[in-house]
């Protein structure tokens, strides 16, 4: 994974390849690097790498900083360069609808097992959606793992449209 570094500058867990940030809203991303490090973040369209948003910070004495990405309108793909220490670039990162939901088994049905489920895969009107899906048995930790959306994946989603 793109965040995961020997020493020096990391993101929280949260922050892959594929995120999603909230759109409309100002986004807060977290990490750390050596303490004092100018950490510097660029949000890029990711074809012509025009620059849509940038924020700078210093990391504090124990090395954590948190950085503030203006408000922005839905719309990627775009690429989040972080440069520290060292450089991070997340590559399909969009801005969009972020959703959490959390609940008992029923929240992990999948759609291929659901009535009628040939229809409603071939159906319209999916949309461009993105799942992170954190196990059950990590509670105490955001990671997990992160999937593309992709039309040949519809039926393993356990989430309509």
């Amino acid at each position: 994974m793109p965040n995961e570094t020997r020493a020096g500058l990391r993101l929280g867990a949260l922050f892959t390849d594929h995120l999603v940030l909230q759109q409309e809203r100002p986004c807060r991303l977290w990490g750390s690097d050596e303490p004092g490090r100018h950490v510097s973040v660029q949000l890029r369209v990711a074809e012509t790498r025009a620059e849509l948003a940038t924020a700078r910070v210093q990391a504090a004495a124990d090395g954590r900083f948190q950085v503030e990405l203006p408000a922005l309108a839905a719309g990627g793909p775009y690429e989040l360069s972080v440069e520290g220490s060292q450089h991070i670039t997340l590559r399909d990162v969009w801005v969009g609808e972020v959703w959490l939901a959390s609940g008992q088994s029923n929240m992990e049905w999948k759609v291929a097992s659901s009535k009628d489920a040939e229809l409603e895969i071939e159906a319209p009107g999916w949309v461009l959606s993105f799942l992170l899906f954190i196990p059950t048995n990590r509670i105490s930790s955001p990671s997990g793992i992160r999937e593309a959306p992709s039309p040949d994946r519809k039926s393993d989603r356990s989430f309509h449209r």
